[in-house]
């Protein structure tokens, strides 16, 4: 009863507003265009339904492709590298460093490791060791689903926390905690460390007021923040920056963000194809719609991906590659491989550790781990 009487406030709680939202967007006074009248009412519909489409078939694509990997779990990280790392210093106050403050931010995560006695089946993290400084607002955003996201088990419509199942249900229950444990535990604690390490990072930037005011404008034309900011009387706080990083720079899953090509049976065969469309549709907004300050994010967006995933990880150059073959032999007939040509040029002028980084980025080169094709960009989704 407590379980379902909570699941029922929870629904209520914004069903109101978001009740509201909706039909504002369905009044043609407010909302001329016929097609985002449509749009909108089917996103509505879509979200408020909760069964989770071909959620079987998703499952077991998650089970294969991801569950109990610790390589793929590791790469969650990345996300700091890539995009958070460079934003953060872009809206940086004076004397501040990006880079100090996700070091240090990740050395306190990394105190909040546990195996015995943890809040959540899927997270290995104490939560109660968050640091004092930030504890208040961070576990707000650990209970909202901010900072514990279960990205994999959204994008696999996996069942998550509790349920309402009877005593005889024994083997649902031990699936859900297998699952919770073993097959996204690893993934999704990883996932959760390195969203801390962001917003911890972020929140403690922000305290500085030279910071909090190049958030402010950085994030002017987004709606979200504006939104936040004006629901809170037009305060801009360290925890409304600190949630807009990491909804831009880790996104937002499960049905409330899931493009309409991604619905229905686009649910499977674009099963984890979430993130790297999100990441396309940030860059996109870096350079289009942030000014001076979005374009140098979007420099060391790109120059971080580079680092990490070699001159073909860049977004879209997987795709050149490919087009530049397939030309190629539709005009010459000769078969060929741009990768192996471009490996070949530039051992030819430095040696095969400075080719294999240019090509494939600096794991693949220094620390023999091939994983450039789980951190590059170089396909277009």
């Amino acid at each position: 009863y407590g379980l379902a009487g909570s699941n029922f406030a929870a629904g209520n709680r914004y069903g109101a507003t978001i009740g509201n939202a909706w039909r504002n967007t369905q009044d043609p006074a407010q909302n001329p265009n016929a097609n985002l009248r449509e749009a909108s009412d089917e996103w509505y519909q879509y979200v408020l339904n909760p069964k989770h489409e071909l959620a079987g078939i998703r499952r077991l694509g998650f089970w294969y492709y991801l569950g109990g990997n610790v390589s793929s779990a590791f790469l969650q990280l990345m996300s700091i590298v890539q995009f958070s790392g460079p934003i953060l210093s872009t809206i940086s106050g004076k004397k501040q460093s990006a880079a100090i403050e996700l070091s240090r931010a990740f050395k306190d995560v990394m105190k909040m490791l546990v195996f015995n006695g943890r809040r959540y089946q899927d997270v290995f993290l104490d939560f109660n060791k968050l640091p004092d400084d930030v504890k208040d607002d961070t576990l707000a955003d650990v209970f909202s689903g901010v900072i514990k996201q279960g990205m994999a088990m959204h994008e696999a419509g996996m069942p998550q926390g509790g349920g309402v199942v009877s005593q005889n249900q024994v083997r649902q229950r031990n699936l859900r905690t297998f699952e919770n444990t073993i097959i996204g535990g690893i993934f999704n604690t990883f996932e959760t460390i390195a969203r801390l390490t962001a917003y911890i990072a972020a929140h403690r930037m922000m305290q500085q007021t030279d910071a909090m005011d190049n958030a402010v404008d950085f994030f002017k034309d987004d709606a979200d923040f504006q939104s936040a900011v004006q629901r809170n009387n037009g305060v801009p706080t360290p925890r409304m920056v600190a949630t807009q990083v990491i909804e831009e720079t880790f996104g937002v899953y499960g049905k409330l963000n899931r493009p309409k090509y991604m619905r229905g049976w686009g649910s499977v065969f674009f099963l984890f194809q979430t993130y790297i469309s999100q990441m396309f549709s940030l860059m996109i907004r870096m350079f289009l719609k942030k000014g001076p300050a979005g374009k140098i994010a979007l420099t060391k967006m790109l120059l971080m991906i580079f680092l990490t995933g070699g001159l073909l990880g860049l977004p879209g150059m997987d795709e050149v590659a490919w087009l530049r073959d397939l030309m190629r032999k539709q005009i010459t007939g000769i078969d060929g491989d741009t990768r192996a040509e471009l490996r070949k040029m530039i051992s030819e002028v430095s040696n095969p550790k400075v080719a294999e980084f240019f090509e494939n980025g600096v794991f693949n080169a220094f620390a023999n781990v091939d994983v450039q094709r789980r951190l590059s960009f170089g396909n277009v989704p």
